[in-house]
């Protein structure tokens, strides 16, 4: 394990507000041999922010930092945490990807017996020092498919699997198969020695082709955070026989479970939006989900057309897993009347569901607004096929 004395905790003191690119260059020979490190370091901290930083204020940001990149890779604490309540009463606990270790580190809370496997040489020589405070965990410095084929002992309860979504060259990958390690060759592996797996996959991945690539999924877990889609979680149980697998979408605030053979039965209502209704717009995740009829079903909305993805209602449906916002005018959606319109409605935010030929930025410019202000306007198909205008306030409850 790496010994780093006071100068190096020193240093970063100083130094972690400048300029990396200038602190290269400044200390271009700097023979001490802690130096490229916290360099690396210093740059792995600007990249933070506070992505490691809990919301109860808790900061999960590594000691050491060895590689950069590996903060962008790396999973927040917020998602840490959720890994770590669906890891539930596991006990012994495989993590064959450890990268920076925030998934390893939220993993081993709760005095999980935790082996966390690392290939890169520096990565893993960072992680026995930032686990120097946690004797429950055991880092392992392999390649983690030959380690497990060759592991003999106790089938852990649990792995957990985050592919590298990088190619040659830093391309991204996407497809399950192309990423490092590929699940689907090790399934027989991770049968033979554990229980179960959660694999952290793309969240550009579609879930219908998702669940039928990847045999024997339980739940998939559909997670967004601050309005991005950050990732989909399979959970892959090898002692329950096969059924049909629980998604389960989860955003900052809400958590809502749904089954797509309920969304196949659901049925769809249409309705016309009116000033004082509630204009209803899923989040990043639930639209992952692809299920709008069950959620339009699920909390009394209308939709507004079959592919505009947007729900009404006439109250503020509780739980919904998006923003709600009540509508204040609708405009039709007409070339002769755009400008006038956007002289009534001055400054805004622009947005088009389901438009064909339009985006954000050419409607607002056809309308002649300039983003900012309270309002917010969505160009869309409604359900007699005509072409509206939306304006909301941005409030959202």
């Amino acid at each position: 394990m790496m010994r780093l004395s006071d100068d190096f905790f020193s240093f970063v003191a100083e130094n972690r507000g400048v300029d990396p690119v200038v602190l290269r260059l400044r200390h271009h020979g700097d023979r001490r041999w802690w130096m490229p490190l916290a360099l690396d370091h210093i740059e792995g901290l600007r990249k933070c922010g506070r992505k490691f930083v809990a919301e109860d204020g808790a900061d999960f940001t590594p000691r050491v930092i060895a590689r950069p990149l590996a903060v962008e890779q790396a999973t927040s604490a917020r998602i840490g945490m959720l890994h770590d309540r669906l890891a539930g009463n596991s006990r012994r606990v495989l993590d064959m990807t450890c990268g920076l270790g925030i998934d390893s580190r939220f993993l081993a809370r709760g005095g999980r017996e935790l082996t966390t496997i690392e290939l890169n040489d520096a990565l893993a020589d960072a992680a026995r020092f930032n686990f120097a405070d946690m004797p429950n965990v055991n880092v392992v410095n392999a390649d983690s498919i030959r380690w497990l084929a060759a592991y003999d002992g106790e089938p852990f309860d649990l792995v957990f699997i985050d592919p590298a979504r990088r190619g040659d060259g830093n391309k991204r990958l996407y497809g399950i198969s192309d990423c490092s390690p590929d699940v689907l060759s090790l399934l027989p592996l991770l049968k033979a020695k554990s229980e179960r797996v959660m694999v952290k996959l793309s969240p550009m991945l579609d879930v219908t082709q998702t669940l039928r690539e990847l045999p024997g999924v339980v739940r998939l877990h559909i997670v967004e955070e601050r309005g991005d889609c950050r990732e989909l979680l399979a959970v892959i149980d090898f002692t329950v026989p096969p059924a049909e697998p629980e998604i389960v979408v989860h955003d900052d605030n809400t958590e809502l479970s749904l089954r797509l053979s309920e969304d196949a039965v659901a049925g769809d209502a249409y309705a016309l939006p009116h000033p004082g209704m509630w204009l209803c717009e899923p989040g990043p995740a639930a639209m992952k989900s692809g299920a709008f009829s069950l959620l339009a079903r699920r909390f009394g909305l209308s939709a507004l057309h079959r592919d505009t993805h947007l729900f009404v209602g006439d109250k503020v449906p509780e739980g919904f897993p998006g923003k709600c916002r009540q509508i204040e005018a609708v405009y039709p959606l007409a070339s002769s009347t755009l400008k006038a319109v956007g002289k009534n409605i001055g400054r805004a935010d622009v947005a088009v569901r389901n438009l064909p030929r339009f985006t954000p930025e050419l409607l607002a410019r056809r309308l002649g607004v300039k983003s900012g202000g309270a309002l917010r306007v969505v160009g869309c198909t409604v359900a007699d096929g005509s072409k509206a205008l939306i304006v909301v306030r941005k409030g959202t409850l």
